[in-house]
Formats: structure tokens, C-alpha cells, sequence
């Protein structure tokens, strides 16, 4: 999971990914950040585009489906990124305004509950980032101050018990201040004030480059003990071996 604020650099991560091995699911119609990614990534169609790579939908149900159908019929996919997911909940909580009832709190939990659930079964070369939005609780005076994955509303955050909890690996999105004075993009990898956090030893770091692909064979490197990766780039090797 890679949580942040908008324009802190989440899906621009994807820009160093290959488009060939990579679908992008988004509920929302704009392009992505980066250059050449008009190109490089096309919105799927069955008629016009059936080899398009983004597929939109915001759809909780028809998102699972496309997973599951990536992990079992598109073999060649490595990578499936969930952009701007914070908006399949604000759009389902905005299909159901005229209901009255907590029963949509209920079903948006059940419904992201089934998507982190089937993120975490697909078959094993196959790995799953969903982009998601923060918000912070705490006023930082009477209470501490600490940024989560936005919800829309406590009921789904004590059902979930956050929505974090269900993975293990999830990022923070920042943008910081260089030693140049320039703005540049990171990711951290922990952090005492919000619900980021990664396996042990998997970063030494705790910022890294916002660059997806570099993470991915990261990630992958970690829980293959760097069997079969190319090129990972030093500063991403683990200083020690970790059994799985």
C-alpha cells in the first residue's frame, strides 16, 4: 500500500514500471503524470482496445473480478496498480447518499476487506500497490498527531481495525527539501507518526526514490532472497539475509 496526500508523487512512481508488464485499475478518468504515459498506457476496451492497460472502474466487485482475471489469464502481468483507490469508497458512499442506514459502512468495510483479501492471493509472481489517500487525526497539542489511509467514516476504520493492518508492506508518499533547496519525491519507508511501515531489514533507508520498478525487484529480491533479479540496485540489497 503507498499512502499520501495528492501530488506527492504516488502515481508518478509508476512512471519506471514496464507498460507491457504492468495494469493500471483507476476509478477515476485522467491520464497518468508522466511522460509518454499516453503512449505507454491506453484505457482498455473489449471493442476498440482489447490490449489496453488501464482499465476504469470503480466498481469494488468488478475491480476483484479484473484481478483475478490478471492473475489467471494474463500471465505476462507482473504488476497491477490500484490508482486513486481512495475514490472507490467516495464514489460507492456517494452512489448510496439517499440511504439513510449504516448498512453502506458495513458493505464498503466488507467490500475493501475482499479487495485486500484477493490482492494477497493472486498467484505469487504477480504483486498488487494500491495508491490511496491519508488524513490525519490528533490536533498535535492534546492528542498526537498521526496520519493514516483516509476512510470516510470511524465504522470502517473499526471493522477494518484501519486499512492498513491488512498488508504488510505500506509506504508514505512525501515531498522534502533537499540540500539544494529543490522539492524532491520519497517514499519512507517507516515512521513514528503515521501507519507506514516495512519488514524488517527489507529497507535500511528510510527514504527511498519514488521509482516503483527499483521497490518491485526490491520486494521481490526480499522474499526470494535475490534469486533470479537483475540489476537491483545496491542501495536496495539487504545488508543481511532474512529467512522467510
Amino acid at each position: 500500500m503507498i499512502l499520501g496526500d495528492s501530488k506527492a508523487g504516488k502515481t508518478t512512481s509508476i512512471r519506471t514500471l514496464n507498460p507491457k508488464t504492468t495494469v493500471v485499475i483507476s476509478p477515476l478518468n485522467k491520464g497518468l503524470p508522466f511522460a509518454g504515459s499516453g503512449k505507454n498506457y491506453t484505457v482498455w476496451s473489449k471493442d476498440k482496445n482489447p490490449t489496453g492497460n488501464i482499465i476504469r472502474t470503480s466498481d469494488s466487485t468488478a475491480i476483484v473480478n479484473w484481478m483475478n482475471y490478471i492473475s489467471s489469464k494474463m500471465l505476462d502481468v507482473r504488476v497491477i496498480i490500484l490508482d486513486d483507490n481512495t475514490f472507490v469508497t467516495a464514489k460507492a458512499l456517494d452512489r448510496r447518499r439517499e440511504e439513510k442506514t449504516f448498512d453502506k459502512f458495513t458493505d464498503i468495510a466488507h467490500d475493501f476487506l475482499l479487495l485486500a483479501e484477493t490482492a494477497n492471493s493472486l498467484r505469487e509472481d504477480l504483486n498488487v500497490y494500491i495508491l490511496h489517500h491519508v488524513e490525519s487525526e490528533g490536533d498535535d497539542i492534546l492528542t498526537p498527531k498521526k496520519i493514516k489511509a483516509a476512510s470516510y467514516g470511524k465504522m470502517i476504520d473499526q471493522k477494518l481495525h484501519g486499512m492498513e493492518s491488512q498488508f504488510e508492506i505500506v509506504f508514505l508518499a512525501v515531498k522534502i527539501v533537499d540540500s539544494d533547496d529543490k522539492i524532491v519525491y520519497k517514499f519512507k519507508t517507516r515512521d513514528a507518526n503515521s501507519t507506514c511501515g516495512t519488514p524488517m531489514n527489507m529497507f535500511d533507508e528510510e527514504f527511498i526514490d519514488n521509482d516503483l520498478e527499483a521497490i518491485d525487484q526490491r520486494i521481490r529480491c526480499y522474499y526470494q532472497d535475490c534469486q533470479g533479479e537483475k540489476e537491483i540496485p545496491e542501495e536496495l540489497k539487504p545488508k543481511t539475509k532474512q529467512a522467510n
